[in-house]
């Protein structure tokens, strides 16, 4: 079964794994304008315990119509260390990492 987990990476899995419970059927889900026809896009959350952060996911399903080398090259210049300085220093909440 690969590493155990603490019990407390045992429960952030449970929670994380909750977030995709819904599955395809939408159940769950939230859905989000999005600003390409060819884009569905949705949002989960769930509230937090008491004393936690709050828990909250977002997805996009589409079609790319592209090779993987071009989705890599996409995603490396997306998430570069420039624009993940300029998040740091706006203090952006949240960042696809």
């Amino acid at each position: 079964r690969g590493i155990p987990l603490t019990s407390e990476q045992e429960e952030l899995f449970k929670r994380c794994m909750q977030l995709e419970e819904g599955g395809e059927s939408g159940e769950g889900w939230s859905e989000i304008k999005s600003k390409s026809k060819d884009v569905d896009m949705s949002m989960r959350y769930f509230p937090p315990k008491k004393g936690e952060r709050s828990v909250g996911t977002g997805r996009a399903v589409g079609i790319i119509d592209c090779s993987a080398e071009e989705v890599a090259a996409y995603l490396f210049a997306y998430c570069s260390r420039q624009r993940m300085l300029k998040s740091q220093e706006k203090k952006d909440p949240a960042r696809l990492v």
